[in-house]
């Protein structure tokens, strides 16, 4: 399996098939698939291990409002929306009146 460390040699991320931009090619532990975590893993003399260290990452749950970014992008998908409706409705007034 080829896998990609960071600088303190912790696993960030893999590939079962194919090649990855700096891979390192060695074997792993059988539940490292079912198991993988970036950081949750390191590279030490070639041979993959638990990294003592690891803590989970934890995420900021009290800003559930969506970002600025978020609702420009509801307010496009809505204007799309109601595009999309004015022109099925062109499209059946022009199709009933060449009729």
């Amino acid at each position: 399996m080829k896998i990609i460390i960071n600088s303190e040699s912790l696993i960030t991320g893999y590939t079962v098939n194919g090649d990855l931009e700096n891979s390192i090619d060695v074997p792993v532990p059988e539940d490292f698939l079912t198991n993988f975590k970036p950081g949750y893993y390191r590279l030490k003399d070639n041979v993959v291990l638990l990294n003592d260290n690891y803590t989970p990452p934890v995420f900021d749950d009290d800003n559930d409002q969506p970002t600025e970014m978020q609702q420009s992008i509801t307010a496009l998908a809505k204007s799309v929306g109601d595009l999309s409706a004015q022109v099925s409705n062109i499209e059946q007034i022009i199709t009933e009146q060449a009729k």
